[in-house]
């Protein structure tokens, strides 16, 4: 989903309905949503309406691409939200076009919103993925988190979706 690109908000009450009603359909097959959410409008209340749609959608994944982008702030303003992670276990976000943010900034981001549900993502064909994973390592972050990043987090999740399966008829 690209809400910015296609110029949505979840505060737009036609918007808001669109997606809710794919997210309706999508809630028993238990999908992985990747959202490039539009935070340019009204950040605070477009990230509020997010989380209620997530928490009312709970057995559906929400991965927010970019790590919000421009407004990683926003990042860390929900990982204080996520103080109860078993509340909140669906939402996730990816390290995709991450460069464009001070290093020591997106990593105190990376670390307030939870590095647990940070996966690993390149933005390819716009960005090669061979650039974004040297520009990732050169991050400040811990061999160990680099690790969860790269891999655990993703193996751990798609071990989640795929137990949490219904089975297709």
């Amino acid at each position: 989903m690209h809400f910015e690109w296609n110029e949505q908000t979840l505060t737009n009450p036609d918007h808001r309905v669109r997606f809710e009603t794919l997210l309706k359909t999508a809630e028993p097959y238990r999908a992985v949503f990747l959202i490039h959410m539009n935070f340019d409008v009204n950040p605070s209340q477009e990230i509020d309406e997010f989380f209620a749609l997530t928490q009312k959608y709970s057995r559906l994944t929400f991965i927010i691409a970019h790590a919000a982008g421009e407004h990683m702030t926003i990042l860390g303003t929900l990982g204080k939200e996520l103080e109860n992670p078993d509340s909140y276990d669906n939402i996730y976000t990816e390290v995709s076009a991450f460069f464009m943010q001070p290093p020591e900034k997106f990593v105190k981001t990376l670390h307030a919103f939870g590095i647990r549900r940070v996966l690993f993502g390149t933005d390819y064909p716009l960005y090669s993925s061979r650039n974004t994973l040297e520009n990732f390592m050169k991050l400040p972050l811990k061999d160990r988190e680099k690790f969860l990043v790269l891999y655990q987090n993703g193996a751990d999740l798609l071990k989640k979706i795929v137990k949490n399966k219904p089975a297709l008829r």
